[in-house]
């Protein structure tokens, strides 16, 4: 290997047409007053099972230099079966007139996370803000909501996402258009 052509990648695909599954969520919620509360556990039992299933190798001679992926001959290997652990999540929340606060609490495929966040609503602006603790790292966001009318409203935000190959914290921005159903 050249090592000024950098590293080669390789990366191999198991696929299948064919399986089977089961899986069973559960959940709870209450609202008292003010309060939301809820419970619910997901994917007890979670299984699929895969059969008639292929491996496909492929690869790329240098991650720098970029070029075609080769494609290796598909072999068949044993039938798989798949299982996802048991997510459990528990979220509560405050509603009062004019703000909102809302905690969530889980443990599941992405090990333990939280998520909080607050709302303050004015006349015709909502200011968004919170966090979530996912994989080790904390991640913000922040956002406006602006109701041009009763019946239409654009939002914006902008959060912190690691959800990348790098698991570097990025910025990412979304906008919304809310279309509200005009009252009876």
């Amino acid at each position: 290997m050249n090592p000024a052509l950098g590293l080669p990648v390789t990366i191999v695909r198991n696929a299948s047409s064919s399986g089977s599954g089961f899986a069973v969520d559960v959940g709870a919620a209450a609202v008292i007053n003010s309060w939301e509360l809820g419970l619910g556990v997901n994917g007890i039992g979670n299984r699929i099972d895969w059969s008639d299933v292929e491996r496909t190798p492929y690869a790329l001679n240098s991650l720098f230099t970029g070029g075609e992926f080769v494609d290796f001959p598909t072999t068949p290997v044993a039938d798989a079966r798949v299982e996802l652990p048991v997510e459990v999540r528990g979220n509560v929340a405050y509603h009062a007139e004019s703000w909102t606060a809302i905690a969530e609490f889980g443990d599941g495929f992405n090990g333990t996370s939280l998520r909080g966040g607050f709302e303050q609503r004015f006349d015709r602006i909502e200011l968004r803000g919170g966090a979530r603790y996912l994989q080790e790292r904390w991640e913000p966001t922040g956002g406006v909501g602006f109701n041009l009318s009763d019946l239409f409203g654009i939002d914006v935000a902008a959060f912190g996402t690691s959800a990348n190959l790098e698991r570097k914290r990025h910025l990412a921005i979304a906008f919304s258009l809310r279309f509200m159903q005009a009252p009876f």
